[in-house]
């Protein structure tokens, strides 16, 4: 007696089963291949703009033009905050005119020619 499933039809389609199983395995390994190399291409990629950042970063122009760039930007920033200083003195001074030693200090003749000579510049 044989059973159904030793038929010639059934073994013929576990067979073609099994054929087509291994074929789809061979297609998603396939496609996981590329996958992979397409993974790899683009960490590749990655890895050399990295490479070229980091020696932009490392280069002497870099830093040379970040260094005068620096030091412009503190040297208007002390500008800005030595004006400003002195501009609130001005007005504290101005405002405190009426005490006599600061009244004395402005009808100097010190003070008058350091005014004359600020005048000239």
């Amino acid at each position: 007696m044989t059973s159904a499933n030793n038929t010639p039809q059934h073994r013929e389609s576990k067979t073609d089963d099994f054929v087509t199983e291994k074929s789809q395995e061979r297609d998603t390994s396939g496609k996981h291949l590329k996958d992979l190399e397409h993974a790899l291409s683009t960490l590749t990629m990655s890895v050399d703009a990295l490479r070229r950042d980091v020696d932009r970063l490392n280069s002497f122009r870099f830093a040379f033009g970040t260094s005068v760039l620096r030091g412009v930007g503190y040297a208007l920033g002390a500008t800005v905050v030595v004006s400003l200083v002195a501009a609130g003195l001005v007005r504290t001074v101005e405002s405190v005119d009426f005490v006599p030693v600061v009244q004395t200090f402005f009808d100097s003749d010190f003070f008058q020619q350091l005014l004359l000579e600020l005048n000239q510049l």
